[in-house]
């Protein structure tokens, strides 16, 4: 699961003037896993205001007496972690020098910097007030995440648009919708699977619902994105298929979970060959790279074993033969049916 660091900066000046206090969190998904509070020694701020505004909980600080002191503490703290900011200018200034991606954080709770943003964001998630920014924005994003309903566009059977909305009614009614099936190549002719970490089975690059309002491929990048960590052009992807998918499963409820689908099946060149994956742990124990001739002949076969490079979550690199038996192939399928024409879009597109 992605990490991000939360960030607060209290400075003298909107420009070229000192850090008087930084505090920051760092989350896994939505786990605190750590933080820092540094403020600048009292006597180093001129501005009386500012002693007094950042006068709390004094032991709870690391005191230090230059920003660049602070800076480099941060720096060590954050690594490489993304990082969620408020997306005002001095904060965005201040940073200037720190080369880690840098994210609205108002942009995960469907809102925009403006003055006030902090007063909306504790009437909005009916927050108690705290001098402690940091930890109201954590408390805003798990209440953001809890009551987060996914909306999905509905069709009827030959695909015409009907409207929206939620998937819990879209599997209750069974009202056919989007999905998309993201695969990964690359130019020598090898196709990226991932390792459900449910199943421990070899399964698409990605996949999942197309979101309302989201096109196909805004889909697939999306999901690419959440599920391994990537940022991809994906207007730039092919369409293999669209498959239609139907399916009736009992729950554990009692209730069915009934699946109309156009499952549209799309693939796109992976070209940097040492990019780092961030893979999403819930659902994702590691990607296998394996070249797609082989592949199909091994899905042809029903058996035996093929070459194979494992990349795991920290993006380290194994060789290994993997078996027949490691793809996931569900009892009403036949691995040739399900994967024989993605592999054979790459072997067409890598000739």
């Amino acid at each position: 699961m992605k990490e991000y660091i939360i960030l607060e900066i209290i400075p003298t000046s909107i420009t070229n003037g000192e850090i008087v206090q930084l505090s920051a969190i760092r989350i896994k998904g939505l786990e605190l896993l750590d933080r820092f509070d540094y403020r600048l020694n009292e006597d180093k701020i001129y501005l009386k205001e500012l002693v007094e505004i950042t006068s709390y909980d004094k032991d709870l600080f690391v005191y230090k007496n230059t920003n660049e002191e602070i800076i480099e503490d941060f720096k060590k703290f954050i690594k490489d972690t993304d990082l969620l900011v408020i997306d005002n200018q001095y904060t965005l200034n201040y940073l200037s020098d720190i080369n880690n991606k840098k994210e609205s954080i108002f942009k995960h709770l469907n809102m925009e910097y403006s003055d006030g943003v902090i007063d909306k964001i504790i009437t909005k998630y009916n927050l108690s007030p705290s001098n402690y920014i940091v930890d109201l924005l954590y408390e805003a994003l798990i209440y953001e995440s809890n009551n987060k309903i996914e909306y999905l566009d509905y069709y009827d059977e030959t695909g015409n648009y009907i409207g929206k909305t939620t998937r819990d009614e879209v599997h209750k009614l069974g009202l056919w919708h989007n999905t998309v099936h993201c695969w990964l190549y690359d130019s020598l002719g090898n196709i990226y699977f991932q390792i459900r970490k449910e199943e421990k089975k070899f399964y698409t690059t990605a996949s999942g619902h197309v979101a309302a309002g989201e096109t196909v491929k805004q889909g697939f990048g999306r999901e690419i994105k959440e599920e391994i960590g990537i940022d991809i052009d994906y207007e730039q992807a092919t369409l293999v298929d669209v498959v239609i998918w139907k399916m009736d499963r009992p729950k554990k409820d009692g209730t069915i979970f009934v699946d109309r689908a156009f499952a549209n099946v799309y693939v796109y060149e992976l070209k940097d060959e040492n990019i780092k994956f961030n893979l999403d742990e819930n659902e994702v124990i590691g990607l296998v790279k394996v070249n797609a001739i082989e592949t199909l002949d091994l899905f042809k076969k029903e058996t035996g074993s093929i070459d194979a490079t494992i990349i795991d979550v920290n993006n380290r690199v194994l060789q290994r033969k993997v078996d027949f038996k490691e793809f996931l192939v569900n009892a009403h399928e036949t691995a040739l049916g399900k994967y024989e024409d993605v592999l054979k879009k790459v072997i067409e597109l890598t000739k």
